[in-house]
């Protein structure tokens, strides 16, 4: 039988996923009713961290998925500076991956980008960067 759309992370696995697993995956793929229904689950940890310490809000983050960040970054429960096992923030990917507009919305809730490491190495993603490269609009032709 031929799938009619995209494999879920759950169909592409054989094994059970946990309630945040599954979470994690629905904000990495930018599956917003999904994430939706986690972040309404008072007994869901939306900061809860993958195998590498990524946070949806990571995963989001590097993916592009704005809407998916608008809701993590609006839930109280979300910590926006959590580091994964490597340093790496939410704010980090989002400017490794070119995603301007989450870095944006990042800074507006005051992400920090200064002081973290990448395996014990200085990041420098705060090196030259100012309130004006934050909000001028992206450009990819840039």
């Amino acid at each position: 039988m031929v799938p009619k759309g995209p494999l879920t992370i759950e169909e592409l696995h054989p094994y059970e996923f946990s309630e945040e697993e599954a979470f994690i995956a629905a904000a990495s793929r930018g599956d917003v009713d999904e994430v939706q229904k986690g972040l309404e689950d008072s007994k869901l940890n939306p900061d809860m961290r993958d195998g590498h310490g990524n946070t949806a809000l990571i995963h989001a983050s590097r993916k592009g998925h704005t809407k998916i960040v608008d809701m993590l970054l609006a839930d109280k429960r979300v910590t926006p500076n959590a580091p994964n096992k490597k340093g790496l923030t939410a704010m980090m990917a989002a400017a490794a991956w070119g995603n301007y507009d989450i870095g944006n919305k990042l800074f507006a809730a005051e992400c920090d980008m200064e002081g973290y490491t990448i395996a014990g190495q200085p990041t420098g993603i705060a090196d030259g960067l100012d309130d004006e490269w934050l909000h001028a609009p992206w450009d990819p032709n840039d």
